[in-house]
């Protein structure tokens, strides 16, 4: 029987705030506001980071909810 991978509340809600962000908050602005890298973005986005920084995904964490809550 495979092993259920454990994902922090904070990840898996920042996964589903980069998957349903609105296509105007693009990778670079997110880069330029949040000050991380794109290729760490592009990364955290596909999925192939295996385990994320806390300091970087709650950075963007933060980002994204507020960019959320601006355009509702």
């Amino acid at each position: 029987m495979a092993k259920k991978k454990y994902m922090s509340k904070l990840l898996e809600e920042t996964k589903q705030l980069m998957a349903s962000r609105k296509h105007t908050t693009t990778i670079s602005v997110i880069s330029k506001a949040t000050q991380l890298d794109v290729n760490w973005l592009y990364a955290f986005e596909n999925g192939s980071i295996k385990d994320p920084s806390v300091t970087r995904t709650e950075n963007l964490n933060n980002f994204l909810k507020k960019v959320n809550d601006e355009k509702n």
